[in-house]
């Protein structure tokens, strides 16, 4: 929505402040992972008020919802349901996938950008270890049939839990339009392992993004970045 739009730049502008008063470089990961946190933290509503104004000055809503509404309102039903904000970085959100009933493989959500914490062995291994005991427990509660879905998630390595974020429908042939993250749907290779034909895969970025995602960054927070001198 224009409203959480509006709320993210501004958020974006702090947390790069806060970066650059730190000492920390203001390269491109840098502000990618700013943009992304932004992005989830203006999803944070706190009033009636504030979560009409998301839903009428948001773009699906208008362009999607609305019209498939009116066109079909006998058969078309709309469900709106509020859950307890749980703050979420985006180096923990996860993507799982999930073919017969079983994990596949997993990957960091946001592609693009590298995070340290991830890039360690122990704290993917943890993460892989919470997330399987909690597929165990909530399997059997996903009503979905075929049992064909990617899952997305939030890891807390402090308390030792996750958090279902949304269910997506996912299968062969090449995802159902599902985005695969780090794994390529034109590769056979890799849909070998998201359909469970292959080993077990747990992917994350490895190194810094070759490509700055400065240069595709347009209007009010590339004007912003270029009077700070963020730019590169």
């Amino acid at each position: 929505s224009t409203m959480c739009r509006a709320r993210a730049l501004e958020l974006v502008k702090a947390k790069l402040m806060d970066a650059r008063k730190s000492g920390s470089k203001i390269d491109s990961n840098v502000v990618k992972i700013a943009i992304m946190a932004s992005t989830i933290e203006s999803l944070r509503l706190k009033s009636a008020e504030e979560v009409l104004e998301c839903f009428i000055t948001s773009s699906r809503v208008c362009e999607d919802d609305l019209p498939l509404a009116l066109r079909y309102p006998k058969s078309w039903s709309q469900h709106i349901i509020l859950r307890e904000w749980v703050d979420i970085s985006p180096q923990c959100e996860l993507r799982a996938f999930v073919m017969d009933g079983k994990l596949t493989a997993l990957c960091q959500y946001y592609n693009g950008a590298f995070f340290p914490e991830l890039s360690q062995k122990v704290n993917r291994e943890k993460a892989l270890s919470i997330i399987r005991e909690f597929f165990k427990k909530v399997k059997d509660h996903i009503k979905v049939d075929p049992p064909e879905y990617s899952m997305d998630l939030a890891v807390d390595w402090e308390k030792e839990r996750a958090y279902v974020i949304e269910l997506n429908p996912f299968g062969r042939p090449d995802g159902m339009g599902t985005g695969t993250a780090l794994f390529n749907n034109k590769n056979p290779q890799d849909l070998k392992v998201l359909f469970g034909e292959r080993p077990f895969e747990f992917r994350v970025e490895e190194a810094l993004p070759k490509e700055d995602c400065r240069l595709g960054i347009k209007g009010p927070l590339r004007n912003w970045l270029e009077e700070q001198h963020m730019m590169g």
